[in-house]
């Protein structure tokens, strides 16, 4: 009884450990490795959410964005400044036609100046 239950949970353990249990001989053997390709690794598209995620870890403040609107109602023209506390000089502006895209490229000039950092 005992070894029963020991072998159901040692197959328990390995299973999630991503490991084959031979049925006739109770011992393990390795699974195949897969490693990851470089599509799976997860990429950061969006830097607003690398820079806010960055803040997470380090435990810091999620960075400000202040948007004013530059232009016209025919012409929009909008500039975000991304300020980021992780650094005094981790500030950055950029101008674009909407504020989606102004906040987008502050956050990418962020996020360029930390990696640099």
């Amino acid at each position: 009884m005992k070894l029963a239950r020991h072998r159901a949970a040692q197959a328990a353990l390995l299973h999630l450990i991503g490991e084959q249990v031979h049925e006739e001989q109770g011992i393990a053997a390795p699974a195949p490795i897969a490693l990851p390709k470089e599509e799976a690794l997860p990429t950061h598209e969006n830097p607003i959410s690398w820079i806010n995620e960055h803040a997470a870890k380090a435990r810091l403040h999620a960075p400000t964005f202040d948007i004013a609107n530059t232009g016209t109602a025919q012409a929009p023209k909008f500039t975000c400044r991304a300020t980021y506390e992780a650094a005094p000089d981790f500030t950055a502006e950029a101008t674009a036609a909407s504020k989606a895209e102004a906040k987008t490229k502050a956050a990418e000039t962020l996020r360029q100046r930390i990696l640099a950092a």
